[in-house]
């Protein structure tokens, strides 16, 4: 427990850092286990300490939101090199009713 609440700390003290100096230190730690331990801890504290429940809340939200527009970034990165239509274009190409020679 002394390990998650110094991890913790570590993180809350990055919650103003620059997003990719959190990032690198939330893959340290695992985005999985960074995102239960910040939940678990504002859940914890919600009713002892409310402003530090948000900020483990916040710094959450903040961490998903980061790492949903890295993945996001990634796949349209990759997508553009080999040359992959992006869902939009392929689901308009599939939704176009099928032509029968007459």
């Amino acid at each position: 427990m002394d390990t998650e609440h110094r991890v913790i700390t570590e993180l809350l003290a990055l919650k103003d850092a620059p997003d990719d100096v959190l990032l690198d230190q939330v893959r340290a730690i695992g985005v999985p286990s960074t995102h239960h331990m910040l939940l678990n801890e504002a859940g914890r504290l919600r009713h002892a300490d409310l402003q530090t429940a948000m900020d483990c809340t916040t710094l959450a939200d903040r961490i998903d939101a980061l790492i949903r527009s890295a993945r996001s970034a990634f796949r349209a990165e990759t997508s553009a090199e080999l040359n992959i239509p992006s869902r939009a274009h392929a689901s308009a190409e599939n939704a176009a009713p099928p032509k029968f020679p007459r």
